[in-house]
């Protein structure tokens, strides 16, 4: 397990237990987010902090095998009901997934295909703040320009600094994509330069996070203004 400093706990505290690119960014999204990162350097080690913080969310994955990842699992719910408890695993194995998800394990996720599908699970049962802009609900068509291709969806919500779009038939690709959509009550399209920072799902309905690289100041002033009239915006994830 990885070895570091240990941070914060209380409301919105992570737990991970576990190694490897997929655990360093997760620690990312927890400290970015405002949340406590707790850190297992061993297995009694990383039990031993659940005992005493009762984190909201306890992530476990590689370079714990198989059967260490189970009986961890199995062991972190029993030490903690308070605990959202998910699994990264290396490859898709229907018994392995089974068998987590019988221990108590809320979410199964490969690495690093479905990195993305982990970190929305675990901001969600941390309730970290991940957003510097204030969002909106929103449902407008928005099409997206990608090195790949160009592919059509819906989005979710706005904010000043990007998008989520979803019901994209195809996994958008991380990187550099230009973004076009409509608001409502204008006919001129806002534009902007964008950079696919997560995605994630599947079977045809994917949903992809967009960054707002460079956004011209008349569109900006537009969505500023739609999200100030709104009732409904929020910074929650």
């Amino acid at each position: 397990m990885v070895s570091a400093i240990e941070g914060a706990a209380g409301p919105g505290s992570v737990l991970i237990a576990g190694g490897g690119l997929w655990a360093d960014a997760l620690s990312r999204v927890v400290t970015k987010g405002g949340g406590g990162l707790l850190l297992g350097t061993s297995r009694d080690h990383a039990l031993s902090l659940i005992s005493t913080h009762r984190p909201s969310a306890i992530v476990a994955g590689p370079p714990l095998n198989d059967d260490e990842l189970i009986e961890f699992c199995r062991a972190a719910v029993q030490t903690s009901s308070v605990s959202t408890v998910l699994a990264a695993v290396n490859r898709a194995d229907i018994t392995l997934r089974r068998a987590l998800v019988e221990v108590g394990v809320a979410r199964v996720c490969i690495v690093p295909s479905a990195a993305g599908d982990l970190a929305v699970s675990m901001i969600n049962a941390a309730r970290l703040t991940t957003r510097a802009h204030a969002r909106i609900p929103l449902t407008v068509v928005a099409s997206i320009q990608t090195r790949e291709g160009r592919l059509t969806g819906t989005t979710r919500d706005l904010s000043e600094g990007g998008i989520c779009l979803e019901r994209v038939a195809e996994r958008v690709m991380r990187g550099p994509a230009k973004v076009e959509l409509t608001l409502p009550g204008d006919r001129r399209p806002v534009v902007a330069a964008a950079h696919v920072v997560w995605s994630t799902g599947a079977d045809g309905d994917f949903r992809a996070g967009l960054f707002f690289e460079n956004i011209d100041a008349v569109n900006l002033a537009k969505i500023r203004a739609l999200v100030a009239r709104s009732p409904d915006a929020s910074f929650a994830y």
